[in-house]
Protein backbone atom coordinates (compact mmCIF):
# COMPACT_ATOMS: atom_id res chain seq x y z
CA UNK A 1 0.00 0.00 0.00
CA UNK A 2 2.92 2.45 1.04
CA UNK A 3 4.59 1.59 -2.36
CA UNK A 4 1.17 2.30 -4.45
CA UNK A 5 1.25 5.38 -2.54
CA UNK A 6 4.87 6.46 -3.66
CA UNK A 7 3.82 6.03 -6.99
CA UNK A 8 1.12 8.05 -7.13
CA UNK A 9 3.02 10.73 -5.62
CA UNK A 10 5.92 10.35 -8.26
CA UNK A 11 2.97 10.64 -10.94
CA UNK A 12 1.68 13.61 -9.25
CA UNK A 13 4.83 14.99 -8.82
CA UNK A 14 5.85 14.49 -12.68
CA UNK A 15 2.84 15.74 -14.36
CA UNK A 16 3.10 19.10 -12.10
CA UNK A 17 7.03 19.32 -13.72
CA UNK A 18 5.45 18.88 -17.42
CA UNK A 19 2.73 21.79 -16.21
CA UNK A 20 5.34 23.61 -15.41
CA UNK A 21 7.41 23.67 -18.71
CA UNK A 22 4.56 23.52 -20.30
CA UNK A 23 3.66 27.33 -19.10
CA UNK A 24 6.94 28.66 -19.32
CA UNK A 25 6.65 27.76 -22.61
CA UNK A 26 3.80 29.35 -23.43
CA UNK A 27 5.13 32.32 -21.87
CA UNK A 28 8.16 32.35 -23.55
CA UNK A 29 6.42 31.96 -27.38
CA UNK A 30 3.46 35.04 -25.66
CA UNK A 31 6.51 37.11 -24.99
CA UNK A 32 8.48 36.87 -28.31
CA UNK A 33 4.98 37.36 -30.06
CA UNK A 34 4.59 40.48 -28.00
CA UNK A 35 8.21 42.04 -28.08
CA UNK A 36 8.33 43.44 -31.72
CA UNK A 37 5.18 45.38 -30.62
CA UNK A 38 6.21 46.35 -27.23
CA UNK A 39 9.56 47.97 -29.15
CA UNK A 40 7.44 49.28 -31.76
CA UNK A 41 5.29 50.81 -29.42
CA UNK A 42 8.33 52.33 -27.57
CA UNK A 43 9.79 53.98 -30.72
CA UNK A 44 6.45 55.32 -31.76
CA UNK A 45 6.55 57.26 -28.03
CA UNK A 46 9.84 58.69 -28.45
CA UNK A 47 9.02 59.77 -32.26
CA UNK A 48 5.83 61.43 -31.13
CA UNK A 49 7.95 63.39 -27.90
CA UNK A 50 10.35 64.39 -30.49
CA UNK A 51 8.17 65.49 -32.86
CA UNK A 52 6.29 67.65 -29.86
CA UNK A 53 10.08 68.91 -29.31
CA UNK A 54 10.17 70.58 -32.40
CA UNK A 55 7.42 71.94 -32.94
CA UNK A 56 7.99 73.61 -29.60
CA UNK A 57 11.05 74.61 -31.41
CA UNK A 58 9.76 75.74 -34.17
CA UNK A 59 7.39 78.35 -31.88
CA UNK A 60 10.67 79.64 -30.20
CA UNK A 61 11.91 80.42 -33.91
CA UNK A 62 8.57 81.99 -34.83
CA UNK A 63 8.80 84.77 -31.48
CA UNK A 64 12.51 84.85 -32.23
CA UNK A 65 11.78 86.09 -35.35
CA UNK A 66 9.04 88.15 -34.45
CA UNK A 67 11.34 90.30 -32.17
CA UNK A 68 13.87 90.82 -34.70
CA UNK A 69 12.31 91.98 -37.76
CA UNK A 70 11.69 88.62 -39.28
CA UNK A 71 15.36 87.48 -39.04
CA UNK A 72 16.04 83.77 -37.64
CA UNK A 73 19.01 84.31 -35.11
CA UNK A 74 22.85 84.09 -35.77
CA UNK A 75 24.19 81.15 -34.21
CA UNK A 76 28.13 80.17 -33.43
CA UNK A 77 27.54 76.51 -34.37
CA UNK A 78 25.27 74.18 -35.74
CA UNK A 79 23.48 73.26 -32.81
CA UNK A 80 23.84 75.99 -30.05
CA UNK A 81 21.02 78.15 -31.17
CA UNK A 82 19.43 76.25 -28.27
CA UNK A 83 19.58 74.22 -25.73
CA UNK A 84 22.45 72.56 -22.90
CA UNK A 85 25.90 73.76 -22.07
CA UNK A 86 27.66 70.90 -20.82
CA UNK A 87 30.90 71.62 -18.69
CA UNK A 88 32.72 68.57 -20.59
CA UNK A 89 30.92 69.65 -23.95
CA UNK A 90 32.87 67.89 -26.71
CA UNK A 91 34.83 70.19 -29.35
CA UNK A 92 37.07 68.16 -30.73
CA UNK A 93 37.99 67.98 -34.64
CA UNK A 94 34.42 68.44 -36.74
CA UNK A 95 32.62 69.11 -33.64
CA UNK A 96 34.80 72.43 -32.89
CA UNK A 97 32.06 73.86 -35.41
CA UNK A 98 28.98 72.52 -32.97
CA UNK A 99 28.62 75.19 -30.52
CA UNK A 100 28.97 72.68 -27.56
CA UNK A 101 30.71 75.10 -25.24
CA UNK A 102 28.10 78.23 -25.79
CA UNK A 103 26.97 79.40 -22.80
CA UNK A 104 22.92 78.56 -22.01
CA UNK A 105 22.45 82.56 -21.95
CA UNK A 106 24.21 82.64 -25.23
CA UNK A 107 21.77 80.69 -27.02
CA UNK A 108 19.09 82.55 -28.55
CA UNK A 109 15.82 80.36 -28.05
CA UNK A 110 16.45 79.55 -24.88
CA UNK A 111 14.51 82.71 -23.45
CA UNK A 112 11.68 81.48 -25.18
CA UNK A 113 11.59 77.88 -23.98
CA UNK A 114 10.94 77.18 -20.14
CA UNK A 115 12.76 74.27 -20.21
CA UNK A 116 15.93 73.43 -22.33
CA UNK A 117 15.80 69.72 -21.91
CA UNK A 118 12.86 70.13 -24.89
CA UNK A 119 16.22 69.94 -27.36
CA UNK A 120 16.31 66.81 -25.87
CA UNK A 121 15.08 63.86 -28.10
CA UNK A 122 14.59 60.61 -26.30
CA UNK A 123 15.86 58.76 -28.88
CA UNK A 124 18.62 60.51 -29.76
CA UNK A 125 21.74 57.35 -28.97
CA UNK A 126 24.80 59.76 -30.97
CA UNK A 127 26.37 60.53 -34.59
CA UNK A 128 28.67 58.03 -36.38
CA UNK A 129 30.98 61.02 -37.61
CA UNK A 130 31.48 61.36 -33.50
CA UNK A 131 31.19 58.19 -31.85
CA UNK A 132 33.11 59.64 -28.84
CA UNK A 133 29.71 60.65 -27.29
CA UNK A 134 27.00 59.17 -25.91
CA UNK A 135 24.58 60.86 -27.45
CA UNK A 136 24.60 64.17 -29.49
CA UNK A 137 22.44 65.68 -26.08
CA UNK A 138 24.93 65.25 -23.62
CA UNK A 139 27.91 65.99 -26.43
CA UNK A 140 26.68 69.78 -27.36
CA UNK A 141 23.50 70.00 -25.76
CA UNK A 142 21.11 69.85 -28.54
CA UNK A 143 19.79 66.73 -30.50
CA UNK A 144 18.33 68.98 -33.22
CA UNK A 145 20.28 70.35 -36.19
CA UNK A 146 19.33 73.53 -37.42
CA UNK A 147 20.39 74.35 -40.98
CA UNK A 148 23.68 76.47 -40.62
CA UNK A 149 25.18 76.68 -43.70
CA UNK A 150 23.69 75.40 -47.46
CA UNK A 151 24.22 72.12 -47.59
CA UNK A 152 21.89 68.76 -49.15
CA UNK A 153 19.33 71.01 -51.18
CA UNK A 154 19.23 72.90 -48.02
CA UNK A 155 18.56 76.56 -47.57
CA UNK A 156 20.43 77.29 -44.33
CA UNK A 157 18.28 79.56 -41.68
CA UNK A 158 20.33 80.26 -39.06
CA UNK A 159 22.89 82.63 -39.51
CA UNK A 160 26.76 81.42 -39.66
CA UNK A 161 28.20 83.47 -36.72
CA UNK A 162 31.85 82.47 -37.74
CA UNK A 163 31.37 83.75 -41.41
CA UNK A 164 32.58 87.40 -42.74
CA UNK A 165 29.45 90.06 -41.28
CA UNK A 166 27.11 91.43 -43.72
CA UNK A 167 28.21 87.90 -45.99
CA UNK A 168 25.68 85.14 -47.40
CA UNK A 169 26.57 82.78 -45.07
CA UNK A 170 26.33 84.94 -42.23
CA UNK A 171 22.79 86.31 -43.17
CA UNK A 172 19.71 84.23 -41.16
CA UNK A 173 16.65 83.40 -43.38
CA UNK A 174 13.94 86.14 -43.21
CA UNK A 175 10.16 84.56 -42.01
CA UNK A 176 9.28 86.76 -45.86
CA UNK A 177 11.47 84.79 -47.32
CA UNK A 178 9.75 81.63 -46.18
CA UNK A 179 6.46 82.38 -46.61
CA UNK A 180 7.67 83.55 -50.29
CA UNK A 181 8.41 80.10 -51.66
CA UNK A 182 6.59 77.09 -49.84
CA UNK A 183 7.16 77.20 -46.42
CA UNK A 184 5.69 73.32 -45.85
CA UNK A 185 8.58 71.98 -47.43
CA UNK A 186 10.91 74.40 -46.13
CA UNK A 187 13.44 72.47 -44.04
CA UNK A 188 14.33 74.19 -40.81
CA UNK A 189 16.04 71.50 -38.94
CA UNK A 190 15.80 67.83 -38.14
CA UNK A 191 17.57 64.84 -35.95
CA UNK A 192 20.88 65.67 -35.52
CA UNK A 193 22.22 62.63 -38.03
CA UNK A 194 19.28 63.41 -40.65
CA UNK A 195 22.04 65.21 -42.96
CA UNK A 196 23.29 62.99 -45.68
CA UNK A 197 26.87 62.29 -44.45
CA UNK A 198 25.74 60.11 -42.22
CA UNK A 199 24.93 56.14 -43.17
CA UNK A 200 21.86 54.17 -43.35
CA UNK A 201 23.64 51.57 -42.37
CA UNK A 202 24.99 52.07 -38.80
CA UNK A 203 22.71 52.58 -35.74
CA UNK A 204 24.58 55.69 -34.49
CA UNK A 205 22.63 57.22 -37.09
CA UNK A 206 18.95 55.51 -37.09
CA UNK A 207 17.49 56.84 -34.09
CA UNK A 208 13.72 55.66 -34.30
CA UNK A 209 13.76 51.86 -35.72
CA UNK A 210 13.93 52.53 -38.91
CA UNK A 211 16.19 49.52 -39.93
CA UNK A 212 18.38 51.00 -42.44
CA UNK A 213 15.30 53.60 -44.21
CA UNK A 214 16.31 57.42 -44.19
CA UNK A 215 13.30 58.67 -42.20
CA UNK A 216 13.94 61.71 -39.18
CA UNK A 217 12.05 63.77 -37.37
CA UNK A 218 12.14 67.15 -39.02
CA UNK A 219 10.68 70.64 -38.54
CA UNK A 220 9.30 72.85 -41.55
CA UNK A 221 8.89 76.63 -42.51
CA UNK A 222 5.02 76.06 -41.56
CA UNK A 223 5.61 74.68 -38.04
CA UNK A 224 4.58 71.12 -38.88
CA UNK A 225 7.19 68.13 -38.16
CA UNK A 226 6.82 65.55 -40.06
CA UNK A 227 8.94 61.74 -39.66
CA UNK A 228 9.99 62.47 -43.12
CA UNK A 229 11.93 59.82 -45.21
CA UNK A 230 14.72 61.09 -47.42
CA UNK A 231 16.19 58.98 -50.75
CA UNK A 232 19.36 57.32 -50.47
CA UNK A 233 20.66 59.93 -53.20
CA UNK A 234 20.78 62.36 -50.47
CA UNK A 235 24.44 60.78 -49.71
CA UNK A 236 25.65 63.09 -53.19
CA UNK A 237 24.36 65.89 -52.61
CA UNK A 238 26.56 67.52 -49.89
CA UNK A 239 27.35 70.50 -51.97
CA UNK A 240 24.05 70.78 -54.34
CA UNK A 241 22.36 74.18 -54.29
CA UNK A 242 18.66 74.54 -52.36
CA UNK A 243 16.19 74.78 -55.07
CA UNK A 244 12.81 75.74 -53.54
CA UNK A 245 10.68 74.33 -55.88
CA UNK A 246 11.83 70.98 -55.41
CA UNK A 247 10.82 68.81 -52.76
CA UNK A 248 12.10 70.57 -50.03
CA UNK A 249 14.70 73.25 -50.08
Amino acid sequence: MRNNDNHKRAITTAFTLLELLIVIAVIAILAALLLPALTRSKAASMRSQCLNNQRQIGLAFTMYADENRGSFPVSQGWGCFGGKCWANAYVSGRANQYGGDVPENQRPLNRYLNNVNVFACPADHGDSINPQVKSCWLGWGNSYQAEWEDAFRTQHVTGKGTAPPGSAAATPIKTSQIALHNPATKIIQGDWVWHGNRTSTNSLDLWHNTKGVRQYNILFGDNHADFYQFPDAITEWHYTAPDPNYTWW
